[in-house]
């Protein structure tokens, strides 16, 4: 089973969500600063923090992540909320996994040799 084949089940547990946000003025644009000042904080803890017990908000972040730029496709899509600075912010937003990942690499190496094999694989 491949990602692109649980996204539309994802999709609608998230669509509950979607109307609600929608309903209380949140724009697709709001979703994606949040995703990325969320992406920021969480490689800045890392960098800080290049302890291996912090790695545990991976999974976590990468999760909600994933939900916020589901929520900000369909909001965009569904809500009719396309823009072109919507379209500059989800750009910029796929930046900031890539700042992480380097965050993260540096964490991992400078933590331990050991840890950074594991870490690598977490990032593919």
């Amino acid at each position: 089973m491949t990602l692109y084949q649980i996204k539309p089940a994802f999709q609608a547990l998230l669509r509950p969500l979607m109307r609600w946000l929608y309903e209380h003025h949140v724009t697709a644009n709001h979703i994606t600063v949040l995703a990325m000042a969320l992406s920021f904080i969480t490689g800045a803890v890392l960098f800080v923090f290049p302890d291996p017990a912090w790695f545990f908000l991976l999974p976590i972040v990468l999760f909600v992540r994933m939900a916020l730029n589901a929520l900000d496709g369909m909001l965009a899509r569904e809500c009719n909320q396309k823009s072109r600075l919507g379209a500059i912010l989800n750009e910029l937003g796929m930046c900031s996994p890539t700042s992480r990942s380097t965050c993260l690499l540096y964490c991992c190496k400078t933590v331990t040799r050991h840890w950074f094999l594991p870490c690598c694989s977490v990032l593919r």
